[in-house]
């Protein structure tokens, strides 16, 4: 509460244009916009340019952006997203004009959040394997006829939310195909393996063959040259059998379905950063864990192993102890972490952020 009070106090100070409150601020927002942007490149030159522009944006106006702060979260945490709408809508720009060429860029900064949406959508150990190839279907979609999905973003409303908002529209797609079994036919199981993989992407995700060397410089390394390219499609065009059908209909972007939530692509920003509050609050929970008792340990781990509460009779049972026992247990188990974890400024993060 103290920091609140604090940092709307400097807000409020900033605004009213003192200068030692805007300097104050600068200093504090350093690190947070560097942080940022050195997230996005390895080049040391290209993340300086990107913390210049992105500290002018903060200053821009008398501060005008720090108006929105309401102080129910920290003012680096506010900062931090203020930062990354800036940075969010000048990769969607640049992508706008240069396609491809800008993708590293655009993953550094959005790869995180896709990740998420596609372990939300895919949880559970049964979609291990399938969650890497929806996470590739996403790329191959934003990347598809020079970024055009991307190219639309108008800059209004949050760039993050717009991402996550046409990549659950691809996600979609992917799932729905699903449904059906797909097997590459005997011959092209013979191929070697950029065969088989651009037998996938042209006969079942139905990628241009212009796209094919950009969207596989995305995803290989060394990626391969567009003489081997072409002398792999002509393999893949004499193996695949003359009555082969694609197994799976071909679905516009325009025909998926809205999110199943109905959430705005606000929301779904909004929840991509509860998510990460949530891991980060699960991290502190860990280390409260490693001091307990292992009696203690071992009530936690069951208690979290599954999705419905174990009842009592049933720890009693696991643990070899009377049921009374269990009772006291839990009550002495949750006193401890609450006194450990009541302060953690990850886990009050979290409780904001829910």
């Amino acid at each position: 509460m103290k920091h609140d009070c604090e940092d709307r106090g400097l807000v409020r100070a900033v605004l009213a244009g003192e200068p030692d409150a805007q300097a104050h601020l600068i200093r504090r927002a350093a690190d947070t916009v560097w942080t940022c942007c050195r997230g996005l490149t390895a080049d040391e030159a290209r993340a300086r340019a990107a913390f210049e522009s992105a500290m002018a944006a903060v200053q821009a106006e008398n501060f005008a952006c720090l108006r929105a702060f309401d102080g129910r979260s920290r003012l680096d945490t506010f900062l931090a997203l203020v930062v990354r709408d800036f940075l969010g809508r000048d990769v969607l720009r640049r992508v706008a004009e240069d396609g491809p060429k800008r993708w590293s860029a655009f993953e550094a900064l959005f790869g995180g959040e896709l990740r998420r949406l596609v372990q939300r959508r895919l949880s559970g150990p049964l979609w291990t394997e399938t969650r890497q190839d929806a996470y590739q279907e996403i790329c191959t979609g934003l990347v598809a006829d020079d970024c055009h999905r991307l190219a639309a973003y108008d800059g209004r409303g949050s760039p993050g939310g717009f991402v996550l908002h046409v990549a659950d529209r691809l996600l979609l797609d992917f799932m729905r195909g699903l449904r059906a079994r797909r097997r590459l036919p005997a011959a092209v199981m013979r191929l070697a393996p950029l065969d088989q993989e651009l037998f996938r992407m042209v006969w079942w995700r139905g990628v241009r063959e212009e796209d094919l060397g950009a969207t596989l410089a995305q995803r290989s390394d060394p990626p391969p040259s567009g003489a081997d390219i072409v002398a792999a499609l002509e393999r893949v065009r004499r193996a695949v059998p003359a009555d082969y059908q694609r197994p799976v209909r071909q679905i516009a972007l325009s025909d998926a379905p809205e999110p199943e939530t109905g959430a705005s692509p606000e929301t779904l920003m909004l929840e991509g950063e509860g998510e990460q509050a949530l891991a980060l609050a699960a991290d502190a929970l860990r280390e409260a864990a490693e001091s307990l008792s292992a009696k203690e340990q071992l009530y936690l781990r069951l208690m979290l192993a599954g999705t419905e509460p174990v009842p009592a009779r049933e720890m009693a049972r696991l643990m070899q102890i009377p049921v009374e026992d269990v009772y006291r247990l839990r009550q002495r188990l949750m006193k401890t972490l609450k006194e450990r974890l009541a302060d953690h400024p990850a886990v009050k993060n979290w409780l904001a952020s829910v």
